[in-house]
């Protein structure tokens, strides 16, 4: 048996007898110049050496080869891409595929072959269901129940929802008594790094305790991840293990807490930097946060492949208007709940529709300045012995909040949307 490895030009690896050159410029589908295989028509052993480097090399593609065959085999190609498992069973299973391989061979290593690409499918398809992110399934009963307070917490996705309401607006269609706040804070992470203002780290996350305690949450949907996906192995460890300690700590707020999985980036052009590398590392993190949901036994919200194809972003980053109310269906299924559709409304009530998230939008603005004043050094810290006296006026910002969500409560009257007990 003859097994000829032709490697890629980049790969640069010197063979003493130089097989037969692959055409010149030849390159898979996937933009990449393939490892290339030549199997001749001897030997059993080439079935198994076949099985053990398909399988050991996981995440590598099957596919016919461009360039000429040899003269008693059929060269196939193994695409070195970072393609994930799921992909190969299509290209395995193909039946054309199959015959060509077996039949390129004499009848004597016929079943030998036929016992290996069984044998091949059922491990590739077994691997493929184990790495492939299970699709995020509804919980038996819905996590937000009448009356609840719910509490948003994460990043810059979270904060600009202040702007782009559309998930709070769903909610408040369909769940009767809720009330939300908003507590993004951009450039956050699971350490309050952000909050910290002049302090250190230790000091932001105290913020983040402190703002849960008048916040008082039912429930907390936290998103964190989107930050951290921009750094390495070490700073994955140290986000699990913030993480875990924040879900505890919203734990002793006698709160259910559902964990948000953020969206890959958008390739939004050549002017922008490639997302690649930073969706790998989300990959890594979005699985660790699933691993985190179970472990905890939190609720889990995963947007990571939510509409792959869609353009919510200039850049690829910041969601616009179009993203967030698109998206707040999806998270309202997720939660349990019907979704409210916002694009019917939009479409039949779009007067209506507007008025309500104006109102969403006065009520988030009076607690953004409740809980973040602008002048807070002022205020809070090494300048109060200024303008202290005047500190007591923020929590006096409560009753504006409160104001603001009995203005949607009589928009939801006004429109006989009010939702039912």
């Amino acid at each position: 048996m003859v097994i000829e490895a032709i490697r890629c030009r980049q790969a640069r690896i010197p063979r003493e007898n130089p097989p037969r050159k692959t055409r010149k410029g030849m390159r898979s589908r996937f933009g990449h110049r393939p490892i290339v295989f030549n199997y001749n028509q001897s030997s059993r052993v080439m079935a198994m050496s076949w099985i053990s480097t398909f399988v050991a090399e996981g995440q590598t593609l099957l596919q016919p080869s461009s360039s000429r065959n040899p003269p008693n085999g059929i060269r196939f190609a193994f695409d070195r891409s970072r393609w994930s498992l799921p992909d190969l069973s299509p290209h395995l299973h193909n039946p054309l595929l199959n015959i060509m391989f077996l039949f390129s061979f004499r009848r004597s290593t016929f079943w030998t072959m036929s016992i290996a690409l069984l044998v091949a499918g059922t491990l590739v398809s077994g691997s493929a269901s184990a790495f492939q992110a299970p699709e995020a399934s509804p919980p038996a009963s819905p996590v937000i129940q009448p009356g609840d307070r719910v509490v948003l917490i994460g990043g810059g996705w979270i904060e600009r929802m202040h702007n782009h309401p559309w998930l709070e607006a769903a909610i408040t269609l369909q769940v009767p008594g809720v009330t939300f706040r908003n507590m993004g804070w951009s450039g956050d992470t699971v350490h309050g790094d952000a909050r910290a203002v002049f302090g250190a780290r230790p000091d932001g996350y105290q913020r983040l305790l402190r703002d849960l305690d008048y916040a008082a949450p039912k429930v907390a949907l936290v998103s964190y991840g989107e930050n951290e996906a921009f750094g390495g192995e070490s700073e994955r460890s140290e986000f699990v293990a913030g993480y875990e300690k924040l879900i505890k700590d919203l734990r002793r707020h006698d709160c259910r807490t559902v964990l948000i999985i953020p969206r890959r980036h958008e390739n939004a052009g050549p002017q922008y930097p490639d997302p690649k590398a930073y969706n790998e590392n989300l990959s890594k993190l979005a699985d660790e946060i699933r691993k985190l949901a179970r472990d905890q036994k939190c609720g889990l919200i995963d947007l990571e492949n939510f509409e792959p194809n869609g353009k919510f972003t200039n850049e690829g980053i910041a969601w616009n208007d179009e993203g967030y109310r698109r998206s707040a269906d999806e998270i309202v299924r997720q939660l349990g709940l019907r979704p409210a559709g916002l694009e019917q409304i939009a479409s039949k009530q779009p007067e209506a529709l507007e008025e309500l998230r104006a109102a969403i939008k006065k009520k988030n603005e009076w607690f953004f300045h409740r809980y973040r004043p602008q002048n807070e050094t002022y205020l809070f810290l090494f300048r109060k012995h200024e303008q202290g006296n005047n500190a007591v006026e923020v929590e006096e910002m409560e009753k504006f909040v409160r104001q603001g969500e009995e203005n949607i409560v009589a928009w939801l009257k006004q429109h006989n949307l009010l939702p039912s007990q």
